[in-house]
C-alpha cells in the first residue's frame, strides 16, 4: 500500500498545485489590483458583465418564443391570445436587444475607465519605485532598465495592464455567454454541449498558452526592442533631427531600428511557426461537432422531436459556445498587457533593496543643523560597470560661504565630486562630513533643499516658462516677485515678458502658441531655477559649465556679476574658462580622481604648476586671436 499511497500524495499535491497556479498569474494580479484602484467602479463593471453575458440567453429564448407563436398568430391574428403573446415576445425581444447593445458598451466604458485608472496607479508605483532610493546608482543597471521598459509597456506594441483589464472584461462577458449557451444546449444533448464548451476551453487555453510563450520570449529581447525604441526616437523626434538630416542618417537609422526590431522578433516568429499544427486541429474538431450538432437538430425537428421554437433556441445556443473563440484579440491583448506586472514587484523589491543599502543602519537626521565646513575625507568612488575609478582617495574642505572653482581635464572627476555631494551616489570609501556629522546620516531629500544647482546637461522643460524657473523651489512657485528677481539677475526676464504669454508661454515650439529658446536663452532659464532655489533657501550653489552657451558680451556680464550672484553662499564651480574660475575664493585641480593643486588664483600662478600651464594656454589662444 506503500505505493498507492505515494501515488495519492503526488496526486493530490499536483492537483493543489494545479488549482492554486491561476492564482499566481499576472491575469489575476490584475484582477486582484482592480478593486483596490477603484472598489465602485470594478462592483459596477462586474455587475455589467453579468448583465451582458446573460441578456443574449434571454435574447434567445425571447425568438424561440417568438417563433413559436408566429405560427399560430398568423392564423388566428394579433387580437387572439397567441397574438397577444407574440406582442410580449416583441417587447421582451427589442428591450433584450437594447439592453445587449447597452450593456456592451457600458462594460467597454467601465473597463476601459477601470483600465486607465490602474495604468495609472502602477506607473505611479514606478515613478515612485525609480525615485524612492535617495540616489541614482540603480538607472545605471540594465536590468532595471528592462524591468521600467516591461512595466511601461511591451515596446512598440504598447500594450498596458489596462487594456490586459479591458479584454479581460470582453473575455468575461464572451466566457459567461457560452456557459449559459452550454446549459441550454445540455437539455437537448448534455455530451454534445459540454464537447463544444470543452473544446472551445482547450482552444482557448492553447491560444493563451501560445501569446504566453510569444510574450516571455518577448521579455527576454526588451534590451533589443529599447535599442530599436531608441533608433526610432532619433528618427522621429525633434531635438536630433538637424544631425539627421545634414548628415544624412535617415536610411541608416530606419536600417538599424529594423534590424533590431528584426533580431528581438525572431524568437517570437519561432514561436508562433512551432503553434501552427494545433489550432488547425482544434478548428476541425470544432467544426465537425457543430456541423454534427446542426445535422442532429435538423433531423429532430423533421421527425418532430423538437418544435420550430426549441430549434431556433439550440441553433443559436450551439453558436454562441463558439463565443469563447471570438477572444482571440482579448487574448493578445491580455497577455501582451500582464507581462509587465511580473516586473513591477522586482522593480520595487530592487529600488527598496537600493535604499536599504544605502541608509543601512544609520540613524537618519531629518533636520539640517548649522554648519561651517564641508569636508570630503578619503573619497573614492568607481561608476557601475567601470573600472577606473572616478575619484580615488580624495580629501578637499569647503568652508560656508565660501566660493571653489573645480578645474581639471575632462573624466578626472569634477561632476562626479558635485554628484556625490548631492547624494546621486554614495562614495564607495570614504565620507563627507557636514563639521563632524556623516552627510550619509542626513535624509537626502532634506540635504538636496540646501542645494540649488545649474548642471552642464540640464534639463530644458517643454513646459511654461514659469514651470522652468519655479522648478528650483517649486513650494514657492506662487512667488511672483522671487520669480521675477531670479529672472532678472540671469538675465532673462525681458525675453519672457516679451513672450506672447509672458510666464505662461509653452518653451516648445512643436506646442501650440510655443516660443523655441537658443542655447544661450536656455541657459538662462537654467541660471534662473538655481537662483529661485536660493531665494526658497538652499545654501549652496553649484554652477557646473555656467557659461558654456552664453555668447561673449553675455559672459562678460556673468564674470561681472559673478559675486553678486554667489555672494552669502557656499558655492562650487566647474569650468573650463579661466575667466570663471578666476572669480572664486580658491581654484582645486583635479588630477586622476585626487586634488592635485589647491589655491587662489595668484596662488596657483605663483606655483607655475599645471594650472598656471592651462591658465597661460588659454590666455595665449584668446591674446592670438585679439591679434588677429
Amino acid at each position: 500500500m506503500e505505493w498507492f499511497t505515494r501515488l495519492l500524495r503526488t496526486a493530490s499535491g499536483k492537483l493543489f498545485a494545479w488549482g492554486r497556479a491561476p492564482w499566481k498569474t499576472p491575469q489575476y494580479a490584475v484582477i486582484r489590483l482592480l478593486p483596490r484602484v477603484n472598489l465602485p467602479l470594478f462592483i459596477w463593471l462586474l455587475a455589467a458583465i453579468i448583465i451582458s453575458g446573460l441578456l443574449p440567453i434571454i435574447l434567445i429564448f425571447a425568438i424561440g418564443f417568438l417563433t413559436d407563436m408566429s405560427l399560430e398568430t398568423v392564423k388566428d391574428g394579433f387580437g387572439s391570445p397567441a397574438g397577444h403573446r407574440t406582442v410580449i415576445a416583441v417587447v421582451i425581444i427589442s428591450l433584450a436587444f437594447f439592453g445587449t447593445q447597452m450593456s456592451g458598451r457600458v462594460v467597454s466604458i467601465l473597463a476601459a475607465s477601470l483600465g486607465d485608472r490602474l495604468d495609472e496607479t502602477l506607473q505611479r508605483r514606478v515613478i515612485q519605485a525609480v525615485n524612492g532610493p535617495v540616489g541614482i546608482r540603480h538607472l545605471d543597471d540594465p536590468v532595471t532598465q528592462d524591468a521600467i521598459a516591461q512595466v511601461a509597456g511591451m515596446g512598440v506594441t504598447s500594450y498596458t495592464p489596462g487594456g490586459a483589464a479591458v479584454g479581460m472584461a470582453s473575455r468575461a462577458v464572451y466566457t459567461l455567454q457560452a456557459i449559459a449557451a452550454t446549459a441550454v444546449l445540455a437539455s437537448y444533448r448534455w455530451w454534445l454541449a459540454l464537447s463544444l464548451f470543452g473544446i472551445q476551453v482547450v482552444w482557448s487555453r492553447h491560444r493563451r498558452k501560445s501569446h504566453i510563450k510569444r510574450t516571455r520570449v518577448m521579455a527576454q529581447q526588451t534590451a533589443l526592442i529599447r535599442r530599436s525604441d531608441y533608433y526610432r526616437e532619433l528618427a522621429l523626434t525633434a531635438a536630433p533631427a538637424k544631425e539627421v538630416q545634414i548628415f544624412g542618417l535617415a536610411k541608416w537609422l530606419s536600417d538599424n531600428f529594423r534590424n533590431e526590431w528584426f533580431s528581438a522578433m525572431q524568437e517570437v516568429w519561432a514561436e508562433r511557426r512551432d503553434g501552427r499544427l494545433m489550432p488547425i486541429l482544434i478548428l476541425i474538431v470544432v467544426a465537425g461537432l457543430n456541423m454534427l450538432g446542426s445535422t442532429m437538430l435538423g433531423y429532430d425537428a423533421l421527425h418532430g422531436v423538437v418544435g420550430l421554437g426549441l430549434l431556433v433556441i439550440y441553433l443559436r445556443s450551439l453558436f454562441s459556445i463558439a463565443a469563447t473563440s471570438a477572444t482571440r484579440q482579448q487574448d493578445l491583448q491580455i497577455e501582451h498587457g500582464v507581462a509587465g506586472i511580473s516586473a513591477l514587484p522586482e522593480l520595487e523589491e530592487a529600488a527598496a533593496l537600493e535604499v536599504r543599502r544605502s541608509v543601512g543602519e544609520r540613524q537618519v537626521i531629518d533636520e539640517i543643523p548649522a554648519y561651517g565646513r564641508l569636508c570630503f575625507r578619503g573619497i573614492s568612488f568607481t561608476y557601475p560597470g567601470a573600472t577606473v575609478p572616478a575619484l580615488d582617495g580624495l580629501d578637499l574642505e569647503l568652508a560656508v560661504g565660501e566660493s571653489l572653482a573645480i578645474v581639471g581635464s575632462n573624466g578626472v572627476g569634477k561632476t562626479t565630486l558635485v554628484k556625490l555631494l548631492c547624494r546621486m551616489y554614495e562614495p564607495d570609501v570614504g565620507s563627507i562630513m557636514i563639521d563632524e556629522i556623516n552627510l550619509a546620516t542626513i535624509d537626502a531629500r532634506a540635504w538636496r533643499g540646501q542645494i540649488a544647482a545649474i548642471f552642464q546637461d540640464f534639463i530644458r522643460y517643454e513646459l511654461t516658462a514659469r514651470d522652468n524657473i519655479a522648478f528650483g523651489a517649486w513650494e514657492h512657485v506662487g512667488n511672483n516677485e522671487a520669480l521675477e528677481r531670479a529672472a532678472r539677475r540671469a538675465g532673462i526676464l525681458d525675453r519672457i515678458e516679451a513672450l506672447p504669454r509672458k510666464w505662461d508661454t509653452l518653451l516648445a515650439r512643436h506646442f501650440t502658441d510655443g516660443t523655441e529658446f537658443s542655447g544661450g536663452e536656455w541657459q538662462r532659464i537654467a541660471l534662473a531655477r538655481a537662483l529661485f532655489a536660493v531665494d526658497g533657501g538652499a545654501r549652496i550653489l553649484i554652477m557646473d559649465e555656467p557659461t558654456a552657451s552664453l555668447d561673449a558680451r553675455a559672459e562678460a556680464e556673468f564674470y561681472d556679476r559673478f559675486l553678486e550672484l554667489t555672494r552669502g553662499l557656499t558655492t562650487i564651480v566647474i569650468s573650463h574658462r579661466f575667466s570663471t574660475v578666476r572669480q572664486a575664493n580658491r581654484i582645486c585641480v583635479l588630477d586622476n580622481g585626487r586634488v592635485a593643486e589647491l589655491g587662489s588664483h595668484e596662488e596657483l600662478l605663483a606655483w607655475n604648476g599645471s594650472y598656471a600651464k592651462m591658465f597661460k594656454l588659454q590666455s595665449a589662444r584668446f591674446t592670438n586671436e585679439a591679434a588677429r
